[in-house]
């Protein structure tokens, strides 16, 4: 493939990497210049050929995923990390060094198993993106310590996926959507106030005896929308309503629901207190269950105070 004229921009370039066979991966591509070769095998130098001339036709999106695990040794050229035009970057299952990173236009990264060769690697990725709106970040390869990243470097983040061990949460304290890995094994900094949040995912709430998931609602004044995938708590302590819960939470999600008693104590206190919620959706764990069993746990559910009149419960 050849790109000749560079004062184009070239909207977008997809790589997709896949192993039919052991040592020969293909790569599927598709370029928006109405160029779609039909490719079976190629070698390194070639994609970052291909790589190269679209950095040098002022490239704005780009996607790269490796899907071979690991039988064709892809490297990200570093041209990738210096190109000024980049708006959206996803990158998936490739290592990465990254010498010198200045992405100025940049405002979308999704990192996904991105193997870097240390945690400054990624500091220095972080640093170099200073209009960065969108943050997902899933890294392999590492021994992983928190990283601290001046919360003011990172001013202009709106929506961050990452897992908490990553981050000190100050890191992240200015966006508006959050969606962390685990919560819960380490003690939540009072000091630390999410005044922007309002929609927080958590895959993993696990137990801790050094805080509650009040004590983390109230970190959050503005919440509109709590999302828990599991919940796992031995002691409910319920030492008054967080602002958030009796002011502004619209949606509640509470998945892998067992029937457990603190998951209803948690169900029961959301209903009960959330005068403005319009949604509490609750998924079971085990939808194999008998359906009597399911009946009661509905009943109980159903049964719970609610503060909203507008509430709807949806039980899945």
């Amino acid at each position: 493939m050849r790109i000749r004229d560079h004062s184009k921009t070239l909207k977008k370039l997809h790589l997709s990497l896949t192993s039919t066979h052991r040592s020969a991966p293909s790569v599927k591509k598709w370029i928006h210049l109405l160029l779609r070769p039909k490719l079976k095998s190629v070698p390194q130098i070639k994609i970052n050929t291909w790589i190269n001339a679209a950095v040098n036709s002022k490239v704005e999106h780009v996607e790269i995923y490796d899907k071979t695990f690991d039988k064709f040794s892809f490297e990200v050229p570093s041209c990738i990390f210096n190109c000024h035009t980049i708006t959206v970057l996803k990158l998936s299952g490739v290592p990465v060094k990254i010498p010198y990173v200045d992405l100025p236009s940049l405002k979308v990264l999704h990192l996904n198993r991105v193997r870097f060769p240390n945690i400054k690697s990624i500091q220095a990725l972080l640093y170099g993106c200073p209009l960065l709106q969108d943050l997902a970040l899933k890294i392999w390869g590492i021994k992983y310590k928190r990283l601290s990243i001046n919360k003011e470097r990172l001013k202009n983040l709106i929506s961050a996926d990452v897992s908490f061990y990553l981050f000190t949460l100050e890191s992240l304290s200015n966006v508006k959507a959050l969606r962390i890995d685990t919560i819960g094994f380490s003690p939540l900094p009072d000091a630390i106030v999410f005044y922007n949040l309002i929609h927080l995912e958590i895959s993993y709430y696990a137990y801790s005896s050094d805080g509650t998931i009040l004590q983390c609602l109230r970190n959050c004044p503005k919440l509109e929308t709590l999302i828990i995938d599991k919940f796992d708590w031995r002691v409910w302590r319920q030492p008054g309503v967080p602002q958030c819960v009796s002011s502004h939470l619209k949606e509640f999600h509470l998945g892998n629901f067992k029937g457990r008693e603190i998951e209803f104590k948690l169900a029961r206190f959301i209903m009960g207190n959330a005068r403005v919620l319009e949604t509490i959706s609750i998924r079971r764990e085990n939808t194999s269950k008998a359906t009597s069993e399911q009946e009661i746990m509905l009943q109980r559910l159903s049964s719970c105070p609610k503060s909203s009149e507008n509430c709807r419960l949806l039980f899945k």
